[in-house]
């Protein structure tokens, strides 16, 4: 594994699949903290690589396991609370050492660093499916500035959620409600049938290019969008930039798309590879009535 730092490489450590490093193949800065998935070295309690700090748990990677349960235990009966990664860690990562940080609810998505501005003022009647999401730029250099304007024409023009450049998530718009953010349709994707994701960034027109996305809008925007694509059963392949189903500024959502793309990939197959763990963990009916039977 390598990290870089603005200064250079910090870090060069081989692994074994569950974190544990590798004897002779190991080399870092004295300051570098971060080992594993990313995950702080925790050195001065079990020695070198041997146990690592998350915001929730402490892992041991000589076991593969987490020192203490799974703070959303509940969702998963079918594992054990201190099992890492489904005991795939090929396929999945868990830095945090609980789950995805968006979940949606009703509709409106929830986590650290959501702002939830739905209000009367942009709304629009429900849609009868979601079957698209769609990335947009907001050709501005704040969400504030989006958020005015939409508001300012009470949804003339809207979208879902706006991506500022810290990362912060505004929702304006109910996921399971219209708004109006394609424009003029190319084909069927339209206001009626897809969700709308702006990401905070502006237009040189000189150059004609636009503004790269922040480390914070690659991520959070990666995470928000693979939460919706979940929730709402949909595919990577139903995911379009914005140029590509309206008459919009070439290379609009194309430059979202391309900064995000590894990364939401990423996490869509993690995501695929848990619910199918899970399913497998999961008796069906039939098979509890066989293990019940007399």
């Amino acid at each position: 594994m390598k990290k870089l730092s603005s200064a250079g490489l910090s870090i060069v450590e081989g692994y074994d699949p569950f974190g544990m490093i590798l004897a002779g193949r190991t080399w870092t800065v004295d300051d570098y903290r971060f080992g594993f998935n990313s995950m702080e070295s925790n050195d001065e309690i079990q020695g070198e690589g041997n146990s690592y700090t998350t915001t929730w748990r402490q892992y041991d990677p000589r076991l593969g396991r987490w020192l203490s349960p799974d703070p959303v235990m509940s969702k998963y009966p079918g594992w054990s609370p201190y099992v890492f990664a489904f005991d795939n860690p090929i396929l999945i990562i868990d830095p945090e050492g609980d789950e995805p940080p968006y979940t949606i609810e009703n509709g409106v998505l929830q986590g650290e660093g959501v702002v939830n501005d739905i209000t009367a003022v942009t709304a629009r009647p429900a849609m009868k499916t979601v079957t698209a999401v769609v990335l947009h730029r907001t050709v501005s250099t704040t969400a504030q500035s989006a958020i005015n304007t939409t508001k300012g024409n009470k949804g003339t023009t809207g979208f879902h959620i706006v991506v500022d450049k810290n990362g912060t998530i505004t929702q304006l718009n109910n996921f399971e409600n219209r708004a109006n953010h394609v424009g003029k349709p190319k084909g069927g994707v339209n206001n009626y049938n897809s969700i709308g994701i702006e990401v905070v960034g502006d237009y040189d027109e000189e150059t004609g290019t636009w503004e790269p996305l922040t480390e914070e809008q690659i991520e959070n925007t990666a995470q928000a969008l693979n939460t919706i694509l979940q929730e709402y059963d949909l595919t990577l392949e139903d995911v379009y930039p914005h140029e590509e189903v309206s008459w919009k500024t070439e290379g609009e959502g194309q430059v979202v798309e391309d900064a995000i793309w590894t990364r939401v990939t990423e996490l869509y197959n993690q995501s695929l590879e848990a619910k199918r763990l899970e399913e497998e963990e999961t008796p069906s009916p039939s098979q509890g009535d066989d293990l019940h039977a007399d």
